[in-house]
């Protein structure tokens, strides 16, 4: 049978057989860890990818969270938290939010300053200062006493902390009650008593 097939055509047929034993070989020693790096290499860009992209992810967060400290501290800067206390215009603002609450009288009394002991302050060349005051109030209508309230809050210079709020009421309306207010002379229906404190942390240099 092999004299039927010529020996041209075994040798052809062995060269081929050789050609791919060559190529499995090369496949193997060769294409294949070349593969194997190419996918490590791909793994490796993969990671360095999503750690970009966490990082990126990081730094946006931090961007908006700079943005709101910014915005939080330029609130605190036009609320005159970072000035010295004056109690001359805490009184002017204080007789404003009346007029604009509609009270018939208030009447304030403030204790003297205490710098309170605070490091980050201190290392900002800064000092917190505490006022503990307090206000009485006449009024109609306990409403007009929350809007007082709510405008100290608002637009206080500094930060106002309520410590307590006690409110009553007086008088209960009545016909000739009525025909009085309605004759021009004011009449309390509600009194409160409101105990505060006043905050604000002011340069060291604005003390002296």
């Amino acid at each position: 049978m092999l004299k039927n097939v010529g020996l041209s055509r075994i040798i052809f047929i062995v060269f081929i057989l050789f050609l791919n034993g060559a190529f499995f070989c090369s496949s193997y020693f060769y294409l294949i860890p070349q593969k194997q790096e190419a996918d490590r290499g791909l793994a490796t860009v993969k990671l360095n990818v999503q750690s970009k992209q966490a990082e990126i992810v990081q730094l946006r967060e931090d961007f908006n969270l700079l943005k709101e400290r910014l915005k939080e501290f330029s609130a605190l800067e036009l609320s005159g938290f970072f000035e010295a206390q004056n109690r001359l215009s805490a009184k002017e603002k204080i007789e404003d939010f009346r007029f604009k609450a509609d009270l018939l009288n208030v009447s304030m009394l403030m204790d003297s300053g205490e710098i309170l002991e605070n490091v980050q302050s201190l290392d900002a060349n800064h000092v917190l200062l505490k006022s503990s005051f307090s206000v009485k109030i006449n009024a109609q209508d306990d409403l007009d006493v929350m809007y007082f309230l709510k405008l100290m809050q608002e637009g206080f210079p500094g930060v106002v902390e309520f410590e307590t709020i006690d409110i009553k009421r007086i008088k209960n309306l009545n016909a000739p009650l009525l025909r009085l207010i309605g004759s021009g002379v004011p009449e309390a229906l509600v009194v409160a008593d409101v105990k505060m404190n006043w905050v604000t942390m002011p340069s060291q240099e604005d003390l002296q």
